[in-house]
């Protein structure tokens, strides 16, 4: 499954990926937290009909996430290849899936089962709400 958060480097001039270590930016709360709200948001788009991206305020969002990741001193040419790399993607995923599993969804999701915890997570006062909503 493809995260959208490559959209983080859409909404930015397209940049080469640089070799970064990525330690800090995984360790800063709010980075983590928002690429992971993504990633729920993402799952949750892509799953469940009744969901649709919110695609202005979520490319703000992301817009937030990269001033962040700059005030913390990592070019946008760094950020870009954070949120493009593989191996972090694979990471967030993974986070985001048992993320999901602990709000309810089950192991092996129906469509309704994405619906119902995705209409809960979108009832919730979290980054979610800001990047999907409700059909």
């Amino acid at each position: 499954m493809r995260i959208s958060i490559l959209a983080f480097g859409a909404v930015l001039a397209a940049s080469p990926a640089t070799a970064t270590d990525f330690q800090p930016l995984r360790e800063d709360p709010e980075i983590a937290n928002g690429v992971l709200s993504y990633a729920v948001a993402d799952f949750l788009r892509e799953n469940c009909s009744q969901i649709e991206e919110r695609t202005v305020r979520g490319k703000v969002f992301l817009l937030s996430l990269v001033t962040r990741a700059q005030s913390l001193g990592f070019s946008l040419d760094e950020a870009t290849a954070y949120v493009d790399d593989p191996v972090e993607q694979e990471r967030v995923q993974v986070q985001a899936m048992a993320y999901l599993r602990s709000q309810g969804l089950p192991e092996d999701p129906q469509e309704s089962d994405w619906c119902r915890v995705g209409m809960a997570e979108l009832d919730k006062r979290t980054p979610v709400p800001l990047m999907v909503r409700k059909r």
